[in-house]
This record gives structure tokens, C-alpha cells and sequence, in this order.
């Protein structure tokens, strides 16, 4: 399932790598993916959820845990070879902050993965709605609405709740933060092709195959929405010199 973020990580990224981190890991399967292609000397996991990281212990039991925050990260500038945070930084809400400390403390190379982009319209991890470009108590009804109207038994509760803990953060505001630290690639056609080309499907099975079966339209289509900047998902690497 991981497989994807190395293959398009290293496209940019090949050097040796001392220290790792993976800020907001969970349960920890991108760094395991990670630390079994990169095979850094020390790899560090910083979550604020200290119980989801000790899962990760059982995936990797020489990775190094650590309690904190990513808006306040506990090392010098440039001091970890590889940076990686995926599926955080949407739930921080001092997102500006997080995506600063994540470049300062990158010495090579920093990967930053979130979702949904807010002006991609629909939340399709959080929420399941079309949310993302309205305010939070509109954003609230809408998504009642939707949900009343589908049928799921989504409780307005839980809609509420969801919505207190996740960001709508556009693709370019990012980016335009991660600029301040060198190089930056948006990587959302490279690494949506690499997800068509592995076995891993939990959702849109039949529209995965059909996009597989013709990878230059895939590929087209993906451009076009990066172009658009309306890529559902963002991803992007900084390169530092």
C-alpha cells in the first residue's frame, strides 16, 4: 500500500539518509515503507497521540518515539536528512506553523501530504462531502444535507466533530510556504500514477481499472487538475541545496 509514496519520493530524493522523521505518523506504515527503501541510521516517529505511535513500535522496533508538537519541533534547523508528514497537517490548526517547522528542520529533502484540497470542493477522506470551500457552520448544514440525502446514518454530531478537527487548506498556500526553503515539486500526477499501478484499492475500484487501462488520458487527466490547481490530494517535495 506504501509502496507509492517511495516511488515518487525517490525520484527526487536518492541520497544517503542519517536521520528520518515521520511527524504525525499513526500507526506508522509510511515509515516502516520508508525506512525499509531508505534504511536511514536513526528513524524517528513524532506524533502528539503517543498511543497510535507505540503501534508503530510493533511495525519498526528500533524506531525512536517521540511526544510533540509539529508546530514547535524539538531540533535545529536543517538537522534531519528526511522530512515525511502524511495525513497530518490537515488536523493542525496552526497548519502555517507545522509547514514551516517541517521545512526548517529538513536538511535534503521534506515530503508534505494532505487532504482534501480546499479548492478541490468535495472532502472525500474526512467528510465525504462537498465542503471544502465553505465557512465551518455552512460547511456543517451542507454536509447534514448531503449525508440526509444519501442515506449514510452519518449522525450531525459526528459531522460537527469532524469538522473541529480538520483544516481546508489550499494546494498553493503550501507551496508557497515550502518556496521559502528552496526547491518545491508538486508531485500529484507522479504519485496518483504510481497509485493506478499498485494492487492496493479500498475505494473506487472499477475507476482505478479504467484509468489503468489507458495511462497517457490518467496522466492527462491529472495534469489538468494540477493545472486547475483542483487536485483532490496535494503532495509536494522540497528539495533544499
Amino acid at each position: 500500500m506504501q509502496n507509492k509514496y517511495a516511488q515518487t519520493l525517490r525520484k527526487y530524493y536518492t541520497e544517503p539518509t542519517r536521520v528520518m522523521i515521520d511527524v504525525g505518523a499513526g500507526q506508522g506504515g509510511l515509515t516502516k515503507c520508508l525506512n525499509d527503501h531508505f534504511k536511514p541510521e536513526i528513524s524517528i516517529i513524532l506524533d502528539y497521540d503517543i498511543e497510535w505511535a507505540e503501534i508503530a513500535r510493533l511495525r519498526n522496533p528500533s524506531v525512536e518515539i517521540l511526544r510533540g508538537d509539529a508546530t514547535r519541533l524539538p531540533f535545529k534547523d536543517r538537522s534531519i536528512d528526511l522530512v515525511v508528514s502524511q495525513a497530518m497537517l490537515e488536523h493542525v490548526k496552526d497548519y502555517d506553523k507545522a509547514a514551516n517547522e517541517l521545512c526548517r528542520v529538513a536538511q535534503k529533502a521534506c515530503f508534505i501530504a494532505w487532504s482534501p484540497n480546499k479548492y478541490s470542493v468535495y472532502d472525500f477522506g474526512h467528510l465525504d462531502a462537498p465542503v471544502t470551500v465553505f465557512s465551518k457552520p455552512l460547511a456543517r448544514q451542507v454536509a447534514k444535507w448531503w449525508h440526509g440525502l444519501r442515506k449514510t446514518g452519518r449522525s450531525y454530531k459526528s459531522i460537527i466533530t469532524e469538522l473541529d478537527e480538520t483544516f481546508y487548506i489550499p494546494t498553493t498556500y503550501v507551496r508557497n510556504v515550502m518556496l521559502r526553503y528552496g526547491s518545491v515539486h508538486n508531485v500529484f500526477t507522479e504519485f496518483a500514477m504510481n497509485s493506478l499501478m499498485s494492487d492496493y484499492t479500498y475505494r473506487g475500484a472499477k475507476l482505478k481499472k479504467l484509468l489503468a487501462s489507458a495511462p497517457f488520458f490518467a496522466r492527462s487527466l491529472f495534469s489538468m487538475l494540477v493545472l486547475f490547481r483542483i487536485e483532490p490530494n496535494c503532495y509536494y517535495i522540497l528539495r533544499r541545496s
